[in-house]
């Protein structure tokens, strides 16, 4: 139980970890193919605690990617989440 519960924290981590390395990329970097399933997960993660009591789903494919900068789409995903955080009351 212990084992397990290590495993799920490191693996919180690690995803907490690949969504800040998203905010700190530069904007001027080449776009690139990125998830956005992937991408928005690590924003959902960063803004758990502004998330912690607010239902939400999310239904992607997993295999949609779109040519971009994660950096840049975190930030879109990030704004719209809070804008529609604080209208929501």
């Amino acid at each position: 139980l212990l084992l397990h519960a290590q495993h799920a924290a490191t693996a919180q981590i690690s995803h907490l970890v690949a969504g800040l390395k998203n905010y700190a990329r530069p904007a001027d970097g080449a776009p690139m193919p990125v998830n956005l399933r992937e991408n928005i997960d690590q924003v959902l993660v960063i803004l758990g605690h502004l998330l912690r009591d607010t239902p939400l789903e999310t239904e992607l494919d997993p295999s949609l990617e779109v040519l971009g900068r994660p950096g840049d789409l975190s930030q879109v995903w990030t704004n719209l989440i809070r804008n529609a955080r604080e209208a929501s009351g």
